[in-house]
């Protein structure tokens, strides 16, 4: 999307303000804007994170398997689902906020290409 923001801005931009008569208008500042804001909503979604997928098998070995006296395998699954979901918990609250902040960006632009294109067509048509 970071890359699709920049090529559209490009031409598109390029398209409606290049001409020799043109000049960048209040349209054409929100339309800038929104790229900013599109971009850097786009670069905190790339941004990395910390996702929890597994547990160490040295947390295993120390805690479970040379437990006293040692937890049977059923045991050692409870702990092990107990694990996993919690950590699927963790996941789901941060790939929410990243999806919702994914459609915030998307949201900018689209208004940012509607902008752009809204311009091009007044100063051509």
């Amino acid at each position: 999307m970071l890359s699709a923001a920049g090529v559209v801005s490009a031409f598109l931009a390029t398209a409606s303000l290049g001409q020799a008569n043109s000049s960048i208008d209040s349209r054409s500042w929100v339309a800038l804007a929104l790229l900013a804001g599109s971009s850097v909503v786009f670069v905190v979604l790339l941004w990395p994170t910390e996702w929890r997928l597994g547990m160490s098998t040295e947390i295993l070995l120390k805690d479970y398997a040379d437990h006293d006296p040692p937890l049977t395998v059923a045991e050692v699954d409870r702990v092990l689902v107990e694990f996993l979901a919690e950590a699927e918990s963790d996941n789901a609250s941060k790939l929410d906020v990243r999806y919702r902040l994914f459609c915030f960006g998307a949201a900018l632009f689209v208004a940012e290409t509607l902008i752009w294109l809204v311009i091009l067509y007044t100063r051509v048509g």
